[in-house]
């Protein structure tokens, strides 16, 4: 099979057809290969953006640790919900310490009945 030439300023190919070739691609070329697979109806958050729970700052410290690719994602997502959870221990009136499974699960239900009501009054926007 004749390989496409690489797009400028790419020094591969992004039509391998191999999954091993497809993981060896580089950042760029995935989010645009997401992008036009993405359902439009899918919202993208920006790091530090309003809607998301990790500032710039704690994705920076995040990159500058000496972590792997799933480290790094794990410490991103673990972070963001430390930050979740202090918004809903602030809002059920206790500490995070006091926060348990079902404060936890009555706070999100609470949060989807005020994103019934009214989109914009809800903490969470999916």
């Amino acid at each position: 099979m004749a390989q496409r030439r690489p797009s400028a300023g790419h020094e591969h190919d992004m039509a391998k057809p191999s999954f091993a070739a497809a993981k060896q691609t580089c950042a760029r070329c995935r989010s645009a290969r997401m992008a036009r697979t993405r359902p439009s109806r899918v919202k993208v958050l920006r790091v530090g953006s309003e809607d998301t729970y990790l500032t710039v700052e704690e994705a920076g410290i995040v990159e500058m640790g000496a972590l792997d690719m799933h480290e790094k994602f794990l410490a991103r997502l673990t972070i963001s919900s430390l930050n979740l959870l202090r918004k809903v221990a602030e809002e059920e009136g206790c500490s995070i310490e006091e926060l348990n499974a079902g404060k936890v699960v009555d706070w999100f239900a609470a949060d989807k009945k005020k994103r019934d009501d009214d989109p914009d009054s809800a903490t969470l926007h999916w």
